[in-house]
């Protein structure tokens, strides 16, 4: 990690981020090896992790963007901003300066960059918290101002000599035009867009007030958690540091979510853990509890927590530990690990004794019987080892008449789904389509 930080930040740039941030300048950098920025430019570049599951102060973003509770201040500063940025200007620096004015009055004071017209930051401490990049009109350069803002951060980090420090990830908030973006640092600068906000929208609309408002709103939190954050050791250290040589990551560069416990459900005990390599799939970590108890951890945007709990009461599915939102819209799933002994359904299973086979096709139609449907029964998701089965992957699972299938639904052959119409994105999954499977699968 450090010789890769130093091959990006040990020299500096030639370049100013108003000229890397030109399309023909940044390809040339994602397309030397290994690329320079994680950044989603192009797509196969983006983070090893969302955001939001790197750092909580993302998340705490992202779903104060959709449910803080608005005040007459958040609602003025809206109107505010929409009514002076919606104005002509001479140049960047002048509407950036007509921004800070309305920022500076919502307590969200914002500082110039001497060597540009149109950037301006926040920090605490000399770490970065948030940076503007406020172009004169949305076409009115070459550049892409979140590439800009993105690069300004690379340069903050480059000349305080951040890229020598460990204490954190050092999160920081990039606001490019009016859009809503994060940074983070590992062995390169990470980015990520949340959202762009059109300004130019009817005076009647009261939706897109709120909305403006409400990113304003977790804006002033986010930049506050970050003062806090920034005024003592962050409470998300990085890389994070194996109690035992036995946990030491297994991976290059270990990079994992920031959840480190959860409480138990029967007495609310706080159990603490450790993420320890990822597993096949991404967002699938092997983990450890404090009390040295092997578990599998995943991070999803719905699981069928009702589903997976009814399977595990009947023998057939691992145990259920824990199953909470966290920030960001995220659902961590925590369940009991399953060692290497147990290997998906394969063709060998045709002939082992004990009705196998049969076991299983009734497990199934017992899950069905209690109204609930599965979605996924492929051979991947059907575990076996000697003569016990357990189903897994539950993402999907529900209620019927409730549970439905997600965008992109893999439909190929290969897969086993039925070949009806029935089946695609959004479309709710039936009884019929497990058993069209496990039919497949079994026989």
């Amino acid at each position: 990690i450090m010789k890769r930080r130093k091959a990006l930040f040990g020299k500096k740039s030639v370049m100013s981020p108003s000229d890397g941030a030109k399309p023909v300048a940044f390809r040339k950098e994602q397309e030397k090896e290994n690329y320079t920025y994680a950044c989603g430019r192009p797509l196969e570049t983006e983070p090893a992790l969302p955001l939001a599951l790197l750092h909580p102060v993302f998340g705490q973003f992202i779903d104060d963007c959709k449910n803080i509770r608005l005040t007459a201040e958040d609602l003025a500063c809206a109107r505010e901003l929409q009514l002076k940025m919606s104005e002509f200007y001479y140049d960047g620096s002048d509407r950036r300066d007509c921004l800070r004015v309305i920022l500076d009055s919502y307590s969200i004071e914002i500082l110039s960059l001497a060597q540009s017209t149109t950037t301006g930051y926040i920090e605490k401490l000399g770490r970065p918290i948030m940076i503007c990049e406020i172009e004169n009109e949305m076409c009115g350069s070459e550049t892409d101002p979140s590439l800009q803002a993105f690069l300004h951060y690379h340069t903050f980090i480059r000349d305080s000599g951040l890229w020598k420090d460990y204490s954190s990830y050092h999160p920081c908030f990039i606001i490019p035009y009016i859009g809503f973006g994060g940074c983070a640092l590992d062995d390169r600068p990470w980015r990520e867009m949340f959202s762009l906000l059109p300004l130019n929208f009817h005076s009647t609309d009261g939706d897109a007030y709120d909305t403006l408002a409400r990113h304003l709103a977790a804006l002033k939190r986010a930049v506050r958690t970050l003062e806090g954050l920034y005024s003592e050791p962050d409470p998300i250290p990085y890389p994070p540091k194996p109690r035992d040589p036995s946990d030491r990551p297994r991976s290059v560069f270990p990079i994992f979510p920031h959840p480190t416990s959860f409480s138990l459900g029967d007495t609310g005990r706080l159990m603490e853990f450790r993420h320890i390599a990822e597993m096949n799939g991404r967002l699938i970590f092997h983990g450890r509890t404090k009390d040295r108890r092997a578990i599998c951890i995943k991070y999803v945007r719905k699981y069928g927590k009702e589903a997976h709990s009814w399977c595990a009461s009947q023998g057939f599915a691992p145990e259920l530990i824990v199953c909470k939102v966290i920030e960001g819209g995220w659902i961590m799933v925590v369940m009991e690990l399953l060692d290497k002994s147990w290997t998906m359904w394969d063709s060998e299973c045709y002939h082992r004794p004990g009705d196998l086979k049969e076991r299983v096709y009734d497990a199934v139609s017992a899950f069905h019987e209690k109204g609930m449907v599965h979605g996924d029964l492929r051979d991947v998701n059907i575990m076996v080892k000697g003569l016990e089965f357990t189903i897994i992957d539950f993402d999907w699972a529900g209620k019927m008449g409730e549970a439905h299938y997600p965008r992109f639904l893999n439909k190929g052959l290969d897969i086993g789904r039925m070949p009806a119409e029935s089946v695609g994105d959004f479309m709710p999954i039936l009884r019929e389509h497990d058993e069209f499977m496990i039919d497949l699968l079994l026989h």
